[in-house]
């Protein structure tokens, strides 16, 4: 039987796999810069305007009707040896 995340792959995305890197696995994709490049990752502004542009991206993007998966690849560190 299969899981309801291979049913969603299969129907929106053609079956794609999600593994890294995820943004170079599909034709299409557009970045946004939200961090101010300069800054260290974090500086508190950096930080706030991070949230800001992230949370308005999104609210542009998506409805409360709108269906999504979303995938993160958090890395916490790699241990030598």
């Amino acid at each position: 039987m299969k899981h309801d995340i291979d049913l969603f792959m299969e129907r929106h995305f053609m079956g794609m796999y999600l593994k890294p890197p995820l943004f170079y696995r599909w034709p299409y994709g557009i970045r946004f810069e939200i961090a101010k490049p300069w800054a260290d990752h974090g500086e508190t502004d950096n930080l706030r305007q991070m949230k800001e542009r992230s949370l308005a991206i999104f609210d542009r993007v998506f409805s409360a009707a709108d269906n999504m998966l979303i995938a993160a690849d958090v890395t916490f560190g790699q241990k030598n040896g």
